[in-house]
């Protein structure tokens, strides 16, 4: 069916606002906001009370949609499923890139997506039909994680957690929607991090004019973010939209080859160094070297949930499971010592309402419950690492 609705015409309203005209005689008002900018919010309400669409569709997904109705989402997070599915990591990294976001809105008293979240009001307020058209955000996170090389991901992670907060200005932020200095901020995204510009830009490009077909009314406003105005332009007016697989774009790829061959790999070379030093080799030495591997990896992991300030069985758990989960490529220590301290020391509404202000301040980190959770998982599963590194020279001298 997408394949027979075809561009009529297009006319440019304003910068990052054009209607869209379709051959069945639908009509398509693209919009492109700033995610944290009152003028997007005023021009959302505007737009709405002048052009009175009867669909409106948003750059949202169901969980960011929860979110943004209800700030108090994240108190019901599933810190334990998080940890058992091995989704902890997107998740952390999902909520520090929300804090920056949120903070940078803050300083210009505004609020984050406020523009979906007048058109959502609006859109209830009269009747008028609401889609979401966005991809789900963890599952971009992960494809573009997969997707990336070995030192693409450390660079990446750096990029993330080390970067200055940078003071914005409102008309900094407007000044952004320009499309000559859109244009630059793509290029300069496209050199550094390629991956990330096409499965957060290209992809969810493909992805929202597939979905803004499929949702057409008989007039709809789409409401995106100003990055995204020119790529979903693209494939309505070239067709492209319609071959657009929605299934693969939210396929997650599996991992880079170096870290599924090193889960893999590395277990087995210890196992078998071990078997080999006991039948073949030098017992003592074997045996040294099996102390070195046990002591390393419960002392450092130990260490590092000491560090986090961890609950006792937490540390415990640690140190006596961390020699076992080094070897294991399915459970890690940081499973064992995270979910230990959420079920022995579990956070309080505060500590959830009180993360975006905690995390950035480090004197704050060990009094909140669950930053505490989070310093656990990292610091045991990097104290359990530095071990397996401190455990190569005695395992060398096996040979």
């Amino acid at each position: 069916m997408d394949s027979e609705i075809m561009v009529d015409k297009i006319q440019e309203i304003e910068q990052n606002f054009c209607e869209i005209n379709f051959s069945n005689g639908q009509g398509l008002y693209l919009l492109g906001t700033a995610h944290a900018s009152n003028e997007s919010i005023a021009l959302v309400e505007k737009v709405i009370e002048t052009y009175l669409p009867s669909d409106v569709c948003v750059e949202l997904d169901e969980n960011r949609l929860l979110v943004l109705k209800d700030e108090n989402t994240l108190e019901n997070v599933d810190i334990v499923k998080l940890l058992k599915e091995k989704k902890f990591l997107f998740f952390f990294i999902h909520l520090m890139l929300s804090v920056f976001q949120k903070s940078m809105a803050e300083k210009i008293n505004t609020v984050l997506g406020g523009e979906f979240k007048k058109a959502i009001d609006l859109s209830e307020e009269k009747g008028i039909e609401l889609h979401l058209i966005d991809r789900e955000a963890n599952i971009t996170l992960k494809r573009a994680w997969n997707m990336m090389g070995f030192w693409s991901q450390v660079k990446s992670f750096v990029q993330i957690f080390f970067s200055e907060e940078k003071d914005f200005k409102e008309e900094e932020i407007e000044a952004l929607k320009k499309k000559q200095n859109l244009s630059e901020m793509i290029v300069q995204m496209e050199k550094n991090f390629p991956i990330f510009k096409k499965v957060i830009i290209d992809e969810r490009d493909q992805y929202m004019s597939k979905k803004i077909v499929e949702n057409l009314g008989k007039k709809t406003l789409a409401i995106v973010g100003a990055g995204h105005v020119e790529g979903i332009i693209a494939h309505l007016k070239n067709g492209s939209h319609a071959q657009v697989d929605i299934v693969m774009l939210e396929k997650i790829p599996e991992g880079t080859k170096v870290w599924r061959t090193l889960a893999f790999l590395f277990p087995i070379l210890i196992i078998g160094l071990f078997i080999y030093g006991f039948v073949y080799g030098d017992k003592k030495v074997t045996m040294d070297a099996l102390f070195a591997w046990i002591l390393g990896h419960s002392v450092l992991s130990g260490l590092g949930t000491v560090l986090a300030m961890g609950h006792p069985l937490a540390i415990l758990s640690s140190i006596v499971i961390s020699p076992f989960t080094s070897l294991n490529p399915f459970v890690g220590v940081g499973l064992i010592s995270g979910i230990t301290q959420f079920y022995f020391s579990r956070p309080k509404v505060k500590d959830f309402r009180n993360f975006q202000s905690d995390i950035k301040k480090p004197s704050k980190w060990w009094r909140n419950k669950f930053i505490k959770i989070i310093l656990v998982f990292f610091l045991s599963s990097l104290g359990s690492s530095v071990g397996t590194v401190v455990s190569l020279k005695f395992l060398y001298d096996i040979l």
